[in-house]
Parts: structure tokens; C-alpha cells; sequence
């Protein structure tokens, strides 16, 4: 006998899972790629970390880093060294220095990119994963220190896996002891003593929640230490032997990173540095990450997955706002973590929360996409109107127009159309749009504008007319005492000449800005300056 059951009561359908992970993939992808290569090093520092990888692949000994004659200390060398493996081996595809530089720092984003997942699935399941990569890909601090030439990527990576580690230690000791020893090696190799004392603060911290306190997790810990600290201790030695006064040097002015060194311990300078920062810094995560805490906050106490994510988060914050020398940098590892506690709170985001941040999505990345087209359009043919007049004033070249950028810029925007259209769960859909609308203004202002901005924001001219100015009077060296970095950077990296910036009392050429001559007995020989610049001059003399 037929019967009628209502549809409220029938089982639910099995629903073809609609997560592809080479949809990520390529999302990863398109925020991994835009302004990588095909420009000149930018500001802010940029100029100084190339001309460091430059003067490794011009001398035999990569035991420390020089910026012209001066020894750069501020962090240890291994993202120069990798950096400078890039180049070197880009070097037979004809790809510039800068360029295989930058695609070292996509290399080791990618792998924080990777790591971060790995942390996100290991604590919530296995498609919150793919969201915890949505969500820091969407973070706005993340834009700039994601592409640049800078340690930054590689702090950034060591963070990601050693919270992996210590996430997956309870499950898998061993491996996960490889992977904190390793993370651990990166952070002493690549970035600060400071850095590699933060984890092992975070992880000795552990042992405070009774999950942790196991004899698998002290394995984990032993393997770790194991593997990091007498890897470590080689550079050490390697430049004790170099420079014992280098050493020293650094053991008592730099070891610390934001905190100073031995000698001169600094904290405590800014404490209002972290919540101005954060602010935009960590925006959409940070309010996602404070409603996951809200609604979460009966398991907070008793969850597996809350208790590290707490610790991390408590101890990263005073980590920042105790330094002595807070900088952008030492915020990233802060990112990963409010990123991972965001994901628990999306799927139970409000839908009028997540309705408004959908929307304030597409319209504000819409519009700005669209405005991006407009003035792209006006620079292309404006002719001579006002309009054209006023956005000429922003750069000294006109715009060219380039099939590459275009068509990338073309790619992203049918992509991001695309992805609007996607069905899924209303907290995902704003966090994802969020993400692809960030993604889709990087590539519009890479692909249509990156040559444009490049030739106003590079500093080659002013190497290139260094070196030619040099090169008529066949100087041995080049006199730039008092040159800020930016520029001496760019002066090492642009001309062939050795720079000198102490005792360059044998250099026949000197360089300094406008308003600072040097002593009497030089003679103006030419100037110099970025294009279309008319404040910072440099005038080159000669003996």
C-alpha cells in the first residue's frame, strides 16, 4: 500500500561534496602570482634585502650579508641564501635578480599556505582546512609581505608548521618533532633568536593543559630540539670563525630581533602599536575570530582544539606588545592564529552578519574593480582631458599598453564573476568573496598598472647614472656616506661598482643627496633621481 510521508521527515539526500581542492589550488595560485616579477625593487625595503642577495652571488663567503660595506645583522641569512639559489639557478631562463628573489618569497608563502591548512584541518576536520587558507589569504596585511623581497614569507612559514607541530604532536610525535625541529631550524637560520624562543615558549607552555602532558609530546619535544639547536649552533660558530668581532656584534646588538641583543635588552617602547595595527591589519579575521570566541565560549575551557589556539593567541599578543622594536613583521604569526579560530565560527556565522560582509564584499571590491577599469580606460585613451591630466600626475611615464597584464587582469575578472555564482553556505560565501574580491584588485592593479607605477616607484635610474657617471672617470669605488638604505640598496644592485659608505677616503666618485655636499674638494660631475621625482635629488661629484 502506497503511503505519504511528508518531505520534513525523509533522510537527507546525499549531497555531492562541491569543496575541489583544485579550486584552492588555484586560488592559492592567482594571490601567489600577481606582482611576483616584471618590476624593479620597490620601497619599503625591497632595494636593501636585493642588493644583500646581490653581494652573496658576488663574493665566496655567504657566512653573513653585506648591504655595500656595511654587515646586516638584523636577521640571520637563510632566506637570503635561498633567495640567492634562486637566482642563481633562474639566472639561465634570463630572469633578473629581483625577480627570482621575489618568486623565493612565493615559495615559502606557498609552503605557509600549506602549513596552515595542515593546522586548520588537524583541528576542526578536514574541510576547515581549505577554509583556514581562504581566510589569511583574505587578511590585508598579508598583500604586501606576501609578495615582497623580505624575510617576512620565510618567519611567516617557520610560524605556520611549528603550530602544525605542536597541534599534531599528541597524534603523531615523531613526525611532528621533525616538523617543530625544522620549524624551529628556519626560525634561527632565517630570522631571530626571538622568534625560535617564541615557539618554544608557546610549546613548554603546553604542558599546562593535561592533553599535553604526555610522554609523546615530550618525544615530540626532544625530537625537535635534536634536529634545530646543533644545525642551528653551526651558523654561529661558522661566524665566529669568520669575524669573531661580527659575532659579537650580533650576539649583543641583533640576536633578538625586536627585543635588541644581549647588551641592550629593548621592550615595552609601543604598547599602542598592536591594536593600531591590527585594526586593518588582520581585517576580516580578527571581528570572524571574536564571534567565533563568543559562541564557542562554553568549550573554550574543555575542547581539544580551543586550548592551544588560546595559548597561541595570549602568548603571540604579549609576545608583541612587550617589544621593544614593534614592526609589521612580528604581527604575521598572529594572523595564522586568528585565522585559525575564525574558521570554527564561520558556519555558525548570523546570516545578516554574513549577508553584510557579503555584501560589503562585492560591492567594495566591485566597484573597485570597476573604477580600476575606468582609469585604466582614461590613462589608455583620455587624450588631453582634465581627468587624464590629473591621473598623468601619478607616474612619469605614459601607460603602455600590455597583452600579458591585460589578459591576466581579463582572466581574474571572468574568475571572480564566476566564483560569485557558486552556491555554498552563507558564512563560507562572504568569507570566500572576500577573498576572491582582495585577489581580483591585486591582479587588475598588477596586470594594468604594475609598468605603469614601476618606472615612478624604481630606483635604476639613479644606479644606472651612477655607474655611468663612474665609469667615464674609471673609478676604484664609490663614496655614498650618509645615503639612506633605499637608495644605497639600489645603488649596489644597479651599478658594478664597489659602494662604500666607511673610510672611502680612496673612492674618486661620490654621491649624496642635494642638501647634503660633501667636504670641500669634490667637483658636481652629474645628478641623479628616481623619474619624475622632485624632492629627493642626489648629486654625483668627482675629485
Amino acid at each position: 500500500m502506497l503511503t505519504y510521508t511528508p518531505a520534513s521527515e525523509l533522510p537527507p539526500t546525499p549531497q555531492k561534496n562541491q569543496e575541489k581542492p583544485w579550486l584552492l589550488l588555484l586560488l592559492c595560485l592567482f594571490w601567489l602570482l600577481p606582482g611576483l616579477i616584471g618590476h624593479d625593487p620597490w620601497k619599503p625595503q625591497e632595494n636593501e634585502n636585493v642588493a644583500l642577495i646581490v653581494n652573496l652571488l658576488r663574493q665566496d663567503n655567504w657566512v653573513m650579508t653585506w648591504l655595500a660595506d656595511r654587515p646586516y645583522l638584523d636577521t640571520a641569512p637563510l632566506y637570503y641564501w635561498t633567495a640567492a639559489l634562486f637566482a642563481n639557478a633562474l639566472a639561465w631562463f634570463g630572469l633578473a635578480v629581483h625577480d627570482a628573489a621575489r618568486l623565493s618569497t612565493g615559495f615559502w608563502m606557498a609552503l605557509a599556505l600549506w602549513g596552515c591548512g595542515l593546522a586548520g584541518r588537524e583541528l576542526f576536520g578536514r574541510r576547515f582546512g581549505r577554509l583556514a587558507v581562504v581566510s589569511i589569504l583574505g587578511c590585508l596585511g598579508l598583500v604586501l609581505w606576501g609578495h615582497h623581497i623580505a624575510p617576512a614569507a620565510l618567519a611567516f612559514t617557520g610560524y605556520a608548521w611549528a603550530f602544525y607541530a605542536l597541534i599534531l604532536a599528541l597524534r603523531k610525535p615523531i613526525l611532528a618533532g621533525v616538523v617543530l625541529g625544522v620549524s624551529l631550524l628556519v626560525l634561527l637560520l632565517g630570522a631571530t633568536w626571538a622568534d625560535a624562543a617564541l615557539v618554544m615558549v608557546i610549546a613548554a607552555g603546553l604542558l599546562g593543559f593535561a592533553a599535553w602532558r604526555r610522554s609523546c609530546y615530550l618525544v615530540a619535544l626532544v625530537t625537535a630540539l635534536v634536529i634545530a639547536l646543533p644545525l642551528a649552533a653551526l651558523w654561529g660558530y661558522a661566524l665566529n670563525e669568520y669575524s669573531p668581532a661580527m659575532f659579537q656584534l650580533w650576539w649583543q646588538q641583533y640576536a633578538w630581533g625586536p627585543y635588541g641583543g644581549a647588551a641592550a635588552i629593548q621592550w615595552l617602547h609601543e604598547p599602542g602599536f598592536l591594536p593600531a595595527t591590527l585594526v586593518w591589519f588582520a581585517w576580516p579575521v580578527l571581528p570572524l575570530a571574536a564571534w567565533s570566541l563568543w559562541i564557542n565560549r562554553n568549550e573554550l575551557k574543555s575542547d581539544f582544539a580551543w586550548q592551544p589556539l588560546l595559548w597561541f593567541l595570549v602568548a603571540i599578543t604579549a609576545y608583541i606588545v612587550i617589544s621593544g622594536q614593534p614592526t609589521e613583521v612580528i604581527v604575521l604569526p598572529l594572523l595564522i592564529v586568528l585565522g585559525l579560530i575564525a574558521v570554527a565560527g564561520v558556519d555558525d556565522l548570523r546570516r545578516g552578519a554574513a549577508s553584510a560582509l557579503n555584501s560589503f564584499s562585492v560591492l567594495t571590491f566591485g566597484l573597485t574593480a570597476i573604477g580600476i577599469w575606468v582609469v585604466w580606460g582614461i590613462l589608455m585613451w583620455g587624450g588631453q582631458s582634465q581627468l587624464f591630466l590629473r591621473l598623468s600626475r601619478h607616474s612619469s611615464s605614459l601607460m603602455q599598453f600590455s597583452p600579458l597584464g591585460f589578459g591576466f587582469a581579463l582572466i581574474v575578472t571572468v574568475l571572480w564573476g564566476g566564483i560569485l555564482l557558486r552556491p555554498r553556505a552563507i558564512g563560507r560565501k562572504a568569507l570566500t568573496n572576500w577573498s576572491c574580491g582582495l585577489i581580483l584588485v591585486m591582479g587588475l592593479f598588477v596586470g594594468l598598472f604594475q609598468d605603469w607605477v614601476d618606472s615612478g616607484k624604481s630606483y635604476r635610474p639613479v644606479g644606472v647614472q651612477l655607474h655611468s657617471a663612474a665609469s667615464q672617470i674609471q673609478a676604484h669605488c664609490i663614496d655614498a656616506q650618509g645615503i639612506p638604505s633605499a637608495p644605497l640598496g639600489a645603488m649596489v644592485y644597479f651599478s658594478d661598482y664597489p659602494i662604500k659608505t666607511m673610510n672611502p677616503d680612496e673612492c674618486e666618485v661620490a654621491i649624496r643627496l642635494r642638501q647634503d655636499p660633501p667636504r670641500s674638494g669634490w667637483t658636481v660631475i652629474g645628478e641623479a633621481n628616481r623619474s619624475g621625482e622632485s624632492k629627493e635629488k642626489f648629486l654625483i661629484y668627482a675629485k
